[in-house]
């Protein structure tokens, strides 16, 4: 009998094995928590074995150290406010784009489900820009890379690096035209608490969202989430902090992830992709001047991009003139950045959380949030009146407190 996991802390997610059945023998279907799992219909199942050999957590999927580590930002004003960071992707996409070329990203869709979708002109690029914490439904884009990739087609694909692992075991042997970039990733909630979180905002406030953004950076590049809704007729964005969001909070704190995540093998520093983008904190102690240059060029957002192949070193020169960039080194973001060693660590209310939702609903989940982090959202509400390198300075005498203490 095939078998595909044992436990669910091996299985990820990603979809790929479904995907690629040449049989159709598999679906992925939600648990109790809403995470999805392949299950196998055994009536169409012929045990050849092909769901086992493309499944990244099952194989040993190659792995690189970073050549050359930059911090980095689009010279396109408008295309960075619209990115959650650097807006480094986009400027990839571009080039890709302008040669012909296809790109693969996650994209929010009606009903507030997150897909990966292709794309093929400039103009559908804001759809897979901004961060998206939710893990994103492949669809058919495996197979369609697939095809893509043996037509002779370019592709840029990003994503997860459990998802781009998972691409990488479908096109063994066809990758020669795939650039391949994982973001440094710090897990994947459900689709469908994601879901039952908006409707849930949809009841209590008695208005319709129309549409849902993780990262605004009408403030900055700190967490700052907003979303445009309807309500007596009248259409308003709301924009807040992230502890006024029991979802985004609680899953900051590591409290919504899948079992896969606090386990994930690409969690380390030698990574799946060609290129690997992730925010760049602490630019303002690594590279004081490079900080102070964008912020007088009035870029909003940096990235931290690792070169991790010759593939994507050459991709990234393709992009140099588009682009303001600081040589940096792995030490200092990582520093900033612990996913790029180690996984997440599973929230102390993650199995109070997962119950009440399971038992209860989300509005469960949204009650115990408010009546347990009432405080951490006080100061949250108060901390936005406080400039940002005040509210650092400050995080930090709090940090050497605590150090004290212990």
């Amino acid at each position: 009998m095939t078998e595909l996991y044992q436990k669910k802390e091996n299985c990820y997610g990603c979809g790929v094995c479904a995907n690629l059945c040449p049989h159709n023998a598999l679906s992925m279907q939600a648990d109790d928590n809403g995470f999805v799992y392949p299950v196998i219909h055994p009536d169409k199942c012929i045990h050849c074995g092909a769901c086992q050999r493309v499944c990244p957590a099952k194989n040993d999927v190659r792995l690189s150290y970073p050549q050359e580590v930059y911090a980095a930002a689009f010279k396109d004003a408008v295309s960075l406010y619209q990115s959650s960071s650097g807006g480094i992707f986009p400027a990839l996409s571009g080039y890709i784009l302008s040669q012909g070329g296809v790109v693969f990203g996650a994209a929010m869709q009606e009903k507030f489900t997150v897909e990966t979708i292709s794309i093929h002109n400039y103009q559908d690029l804001p759809l897979l820009q901004g961060s998206k914490y939710v893990q994103s439904n492949p669809g058919n884009s495996y197979r369609e890379i697939r095809a893509l990739l043996s037509q002779g087609k370019t592709v840029l694909f990003c994503g997860t690096p459990c998802q781009v692992a998972g691409l990488k075991e479908a096109v063994t042997g066809l990758d020669k035209n795939l650039i391949s970039v994982d973001l440094v990733c710090h897990g994947v909630p459900s689709q469908q608490m994601f879901q039952d979180y908006i409707a849930h905002l949809e009841c209590t406030g008695g208005i319709t969202i129309k549409s849902y953004r993780f990262r605004d950076k009408k403030h900055g590049q700190d967490d700052y989430y907003s979303y445009t809704c309807e309500a007596g007729g009248h259409e308003q964005t709301v924009c807040k902090r992230a502890a006024k969001s029991s979802y985004f909070r609680l899953f900051l704190d590591g409290n919504l992830s899948r079992e896969s995540c606090y386990h994930c093998k690409f969690a380390v520093p030698e990574r799946v992709g060609d290129l690997t983008l992730c925010d760049y904190w602490g630019i303002e102690k690594e590279h004081p001047s490079f900080a102070k240059e964008l912020k007088k060029l009035n870029l909003c957002g940096v990235s931290g991009v690792l070169i991790n192949t010759e593939k994507g070193k050459n991709l990234f020169e393709k992009i140099s003139s588009e682009i303001i960039k600081q040589p940096s080194a792995f030490d200092k973001l990582s520093t900033h950045n612990n996913r790029l060693l180690a996984p997440v660590k599973p929230g102390v209310d993650r199995n109070t959380v997962l119950r009440l939702y399971r038992e209860e609903g989300y509005k469960a989940v949204d009650d115990f949030y408010f009546s347990k982090y009432f405080f951490k959202i006080l100061r949250g509400g108060i901390g936005s009146f406080i400039p940002l390198p005040l509210r650092k300075r400050i995080n930090r005498l709090l940090r050497k407190g605590k150090g004290r203490k212990k």
